[in-house]
């Protein structure tokens, strides 16, 4: 769906967990990085763990200054995007 509607610009991805599948619009971790030869696998899943993290408090403080993203709605983009604008713009 993310490449039919072109809802990301080009050369951009959104990261997911490994419930998703690993596309060039999805980036997920390395599954069953276990072993010590593989450390560049695993330096990329602490980064992206790092990178969803920072991504999961900044949406937990936009949900708490603005209280209507904790309500369902069926197009929360519009507003998610607004009022990340509106929290850029309020940290600077």
């Amino acid at each position: 769906r993310l490449e039919e509607e072109e809802f990301l610009a080009e050369g951009l991805c959104i990261f997911g967990d490994n419930a998703y599948v690993n596309r060039t619009t999805m980036a997920t971790p390395y599954p069953n990085v276990t072993s010590t030869y593989t450390t560049d696998k695993d330096n990329y899943n602490f980064y992206h763990s790092q990178v969803r993290i920072r991504i999961e408090c900044a949406f937990g403080m936009l949900c708490q200054r603005w209280g209507f993203l904790r309500k369902k709605a069926a197009q929360q983009h519009s507003m998610t995007k607004a009022s990340a604008g509106k929290h850029d713009g309020a940290c600077d």
